[in-house]
């Protein structure tokens, strides 16, 4: 349960980093020291909703279908677009 572990570790990193950022935004921008959490949680949900596949009634297998087709298209647009700048 590797990703359970690395998930756990990136959350408690990412409090911290916030613990220790917040008395200094308190102390600058006083009752908008949450707007930059707020603006970091608008662009979550941006991406979210625009870039993440909806995953709802599909089987794990046509899941990994899904991902394998989109990384190969993007390796592909990669390896283009790789030799288009060396000729």
């Amino acid at each position: 349960d590797y990703e359970v572990s690395a998930s756990c570790q990136v959350n408690w990193a990412c409090n911290f980093i916030v613990g220790l950022l917040f008395p200094y935004l308190q102390k600058s921008l006083g009752a908008y020291s949450f707007a930059p959490f707020a603006i970091v949680l608008l662009m979550t949900i941006i991406f979210v909703i625009i870039w993440l596949p909806e995953t709802k009634g599909t089987t794990p297998e046509e899941l990994r279908e899904n991902i394998v087709r989109s990384l190969s298209t993007m390796l592909q647009l990669s390896d283009e677009s790789t030799n288009d700048a060396d000729t």
